[in-house]
């Protein structure tokens, strides 16, 4: 049995469309057995990497219309990776003992 699995989210890149987005980082940390206080800090870190990312995305133009997240979930750890345009932030969160 592969140790790794990958999900993939693409929302439109608006602030409007985090909450849905953060609903479903805050299921797969859940399911990865994360304490209630670190799901809360992992959600906080990604909502922040989101809005860096809209804020600071080098065209102004609306050009690319989307945010790209890629979570990848072992049984040690949660990484989230956060693409728009020419911004790349990932956030890895390892499972507290």
């Amino acid at each position: 049995m592969k140790d790794r699995s990958l999900v993939k989210i693409d929302i439109p890149a608006a602030l409007e469309f985090l909450p849905p987005a953060r609903l479903a980082i805050s299921g797969l940390a859940n399911q990865a057995n994360f304490s209630v206080q670190e799901i809360q800090e992992i959600k906080d870190a990604f909502s922040d990497a989101c809005r860096f990312a809209l804020q600071n995305a080098y065209s102004q133009e609306e050009t690319n219309n989307k945010l790209s997240v890629k979570c990848h979930v072992s049984k040690e750890e949660l990484k989230i990776c956060i693409e728009h345009e020419d911004i790349n932030i990932c956030i890895k969160r390892k499972r507290k003992k």
